[in-house]
Order: C-alpha cells, then structure tokens, then sequence
C-alpha cells in the first residue's frame, strides 16, 4: 500500500486527526469568545453613557494625563534657560562695594546674616542660619510667584530647580539626574524607608547616635511591618577607639541579622555627640551583608568636601540649611541609579509616571523659594571661597576647643579630631552645681539663654554634662570665651552657695531661676 494511502486509512493517525481538528476548533471558538467579552466588557466600562469606569489593570490600563510643562522638565532632552540671577545690584550691594564684608567673625555678623548680633550663636548646627542675600532671593521668588502665580508654575519654577539641584549635586560630585529636592533629611529617610516593602522578620540598623526624629521614623516602619530595630551601641569608649571600634560593632550587628538588614542607616556626622563615621568602610560592611544603606549627612554638605557617589551608598540625603546656610525647607535626596525606580515621593502629582525626576520635581502646589535660593548662597560662599569659608570654620573650632579646655579644665572633647570639624561636644566641668540629667541640661541651657544670652545646647551623656558648640563664618573666638567665663561664673556662684548638702543644685536653680526669662524656656529637650 502507498504510503500516502495508509496515512490516509490508519485508524490511529484518523483519530490523532479528529482530536486534533476538534482541538483546534474548541481553541478558537473560546478565544472568540474571551476577546468577544472583553471587547464587550471594555465596550461597557468606556461607554461614554455609563456613569462608570473600571480598569482591571489599573498599571496597564491607566495613563496619567502628565502636563506638558513637567513631561519636558522631567525629560534632559529638554534644557531651558533659567531666569538670569535676581538682584545681581543687591549682591554687589553688600558685596562688591565693600570687602570688609566678605570677612568672617563680626563682619559677617553684621553683613552676611541676620542674626542678632546681642547674642552669642554657638548652635549653628541645629538650624543653621540664612546668608542675608539667600533670604532676600527667596523672597524676590516669592514676589514673582505671586505677580503671575500660572506663568511662573507651568513655565519658570521647573528650570531654576532643575539648575539650582545641579549646582548641588556639582558641589556633591553628582549627575543632576541622580539628586531631587526634598524639604529635609528626616523627610527623605521617611521616602526610603516607605519603598522598602518590609515584612516580619526584617530588620533596620541604627545606631544610639541616630538622629531621634530618624529613630522615630524607624520605629514607626518597623511596628506597621512586623519588622525589627537593631541598634549599634557606640559608647564613648568605643568612640574614642576610632573608626576600628566603630567598624567593629557595626560588624557584629550586622553579623547578628543574619542577612536580614533591609536598610541601614548611618550617619556621615551625627548630631550629639559629632562624630564623623567612617562612611566609606561601613557601607561596604553592609553592602557584603546585603543591606542597602541610606547615609543621613545632615552635617556633611558645606562642612566638608564631598564625593557622594564614591562612599557606597545606595542613598544620601542632607539639609542645606545646616552648613550651606540656605532657607529652610531645602534639602536633597540623592538616589543611585539602580535603585531610582524604586524610590518614589510620599506625594503622588502630575509626574506620576514620568520616573525618578518627574515624581519628585512636581509634588503638587508648593512654595519651592527655599531650593531657588540655594545658587545664592552658593554664590556668597564662592565670593569668600568655600574652601575659604571651610577652613576658616575648622580653624575657628580647634582654637576654640582649645580655648574651652583650659578655662574649663577638662580633656574630654568629642568631634574636633577629624580634620574639616566644625562641631565638638565639650564636657563641663564637674564643679558646676549641677547633676548630670537631662533636666539640670535643660536648666543650665535655659539660663545660659537668658541670663548670658548665649546659644548653645547643652545634653547629658554618659552621666555626664557636655556643651556642644558650632563654628560657623559669623563666629569669632570671643564667642567661646563668653561661654568659658559664664561657666566659670556659675560655678562660682554655686561654691558661694549657703548650703553644703545634697540639695545644692535645687538650691542654685531656685536662686539662679528667679531672673531667668521665662520667654525663652523650653518643654523639650534642647535641639541639636
């Protein structure tokens, strides 16, 4: 029989044949049958008669209607000119007829800022202080909003942030494309900390240094998630050992998560006391843990020279309202690559969709002056030089913690050995009539306000009173010496004391309380 004709008449192959054809059949009529009801269902949630839409994909189906103002901002195709720099008469106004302006202590005082020149302002590191000409841009921008408030949202805002966030990430040694805007570093660690998608059993790193208002943040990601904290402890002894110690307990930690670190965070200087971490070696710690890692440098941006990109980060946030003494509210997020799909504003606006930069440039209507100032800060400190300004600052803190330690005759200095410091805590002696808690550091802050009208926060740590000071261009050494004699005062005023029992201290507050302002007291820990 030919091959053909069996093929034809073999009952198996004749089966196989029948299955297969009604295979087919019974494929295709459901496939018509599905792309007829979706076309239907589609049909009827589009029905313009219906008063009702419903996307079952929501992330396929949906398009977000982007304005086209931030589509081409969000796009670095697109590179429009900024508004040329305002009040270029006022900058040579304060600057340029005079140089004696340009010279740090009391002449800054009096030209570069607005502080008030009666007091002594040692705590430049809790909110900083605005350059004079920043805060008069800042307005300048405010104005020209509020002259024609459509033209300058949809058409001018966009490009002189985008040139203000590449100045910063220039200073940084960053793309522009890898930095955003943000209000302040607590709210970029809250946007991190938002993307991890934490589960129970996962854990954050901190440390006892962290910042209280991050810690706070932790915390509450921690409990929503059924995640862990882990804390780092670094006592003063482990402090003073180095960065060796402080590697070694984040070592440990990092050890005992058991590969279950989700994020770590660590600061590039802390707050209290300022110790400056070896950021470069811990974030390689915890990248080989598989941590990624968020870098607070609330501290860092102005006080020192950075590299951003080069310490192993996977983000870095830091106020510029600290050190590069721009208005408040400005701060940036900077995001490496890889992880810049992930990390979303906490508000969602008009750049929904447009990725990394277009989520963040346009969070909805808000006052922005603060970032549109930041140029004009940048441009004051460049006029004195920023490594001017930088060592000046650093030179000003060594002679005053030189200066404290002998008036005051302690030894125990914390921050000042790293060399760009422009913090330090100094322990006070133990011949003040005080003890060592947080409400005799309150007390002893209060009075220093309004007896001496001194700024200076004053903390209990390791059972023991400590000033933390700041060293900022404003400053002068004169500044320090007003606190070593107000100390030294209060301490004799306290040997002069008519009591000798333990109810000293109460006796010296109730003495020393009677003139304070009552104005100037604080409900709450006093800021760092």
């Amino acid at each position: 029989m030919p091959e053909s004709d069996w093929e034809a008449t073999h009952p198996l192959l004749l089966v196989g044949k029948h299955f297969a054809t009604k295979g087919l059949l019974i494929g295709a009529v459901w496939g018509v049958k599905h792309l007829i009801w979706r076309h239907g269902k589609n049909s009827e949630d589009m029905d313009i008669n219906k008063s009702y839409r419903i996307y079952q994909n929501s992330g396929r189906e949906f398009k977000a209607a982007n304005p086209r103002w931030l589509v081409e901002a969000a796009s670095d195709a697109v590179d429009e000119e900024p508004l040329a720099s305002p009040l270029e008469d006022r900058f040579q106004e304060l600057y340029r007829s005079e140089k004696a302006a340009l010279q740090p202590g009391r002449a800054a005082l009096e030209h570069m800022f607005t502080l008030d020149p009666t007091w002594r302002y040692l705590n430049h590191g809790s909110y900083g202080a605005t350059i004079r000409y920043a805060a008069e841009v800042q307005q300048w921008w405010r104005d020209r909003c509020e002259q024609q408030p459509v033209f300058f949202h949809e058409t001018e805002v966009l490009p002189a942030l985008k040139a203000a966030r590449d100045e910063v990430a220039a200073l940084i040694g960053a793309q522009g494309r890898d930095v955003v805007p943000v209000t302040n570093a607590t709210a970029a660690t809250n946007i991190i900390i938002s993307g991890l998608g934490l589960r129970r059993g996962d854990l954050l790193l901190m440390t006892n240094l962290t910042y209280p208002a991050v810690k706070n943040a932790l915390a509450r990601a921690a409990a929503r998630s059924g995640a862990g904290l882990i804390e780092v402890q670094l006592p003063l002894s482990r402090l003073a050992g180095g960065t060796a110690d402080v590697a070694a307990a984040f070592d440990d930690a990092l050890t005992a998560g058991r590969g279950r670190v989700k994020l770590a965070v660590i600061d590039h200087i802390s707050s209290f006391p300022p110790f400056t971490f070896p950021v470069q070696q811990l974030c390689s710690l915890c990248r080989a843990a598989g941590a990624k890692v968020l870098v607070d440098g609330a501290h860092a941006v102005g006080a020192r020279s950075l590299d951003v990109p080069s310490l192993g980060a996977h983000y870095y946030t830091s106020n510029l309202h600290k050190w590069l003494c721009t208005p408040k509210g400005s701060a940036f997020l900077w995001v490496t690559p890889a992880e810049q799909p992930h990390t979303l504003p906490l508000v969602t606006s008009h750049g929904y969709g447009l990725g990394f930069q277009g989520e963040f440039l346009w969070q909805g209507t808000s006052d922005v002056s603060a970032w549109l100032a930041v140029p004009a800060a940048l441009r004051v400190m460049r006029a004195v030089g920023i490594d001017t300004w930088r060592q000046h600052n650093s030179s000003l803190l060594s002679d005053a913690v030189a200066l404290l330690s002998r008036a005051l005759n302690t030894d125990h200095v914390v921050g000042a050995e790293v060399e760009g410091a422009c913090m330090a805590a100094v322990e006070l002696p133990a011949t003040l009539p005080l003890s060592a808690t947080v409400a005799d550091a309150l007390f002893l802050h209060e009075l220093l306000q309004s007896r001496f009208k001194i700024e200076v926060p004053i903390a209990c740590w390791e059972g023991r009173l400590w000033a933390r000071i700041s060293a900022q261009y404003y400053n002068c050494l004169g500044d320090y010496q007003a606190l070593a004699d107000a100390v030294r005062d209060l301490v004799l005023e306290g040997q002069d004391s008519d009591t000798e029992d333990a109810g000293v201290t109460r006796s010296f507050q109730r003495k020393l309380a009677n003139g304070s302002n009552s104005a100037l007291a604080s409900n709450g820990a006093a800021s760092y």
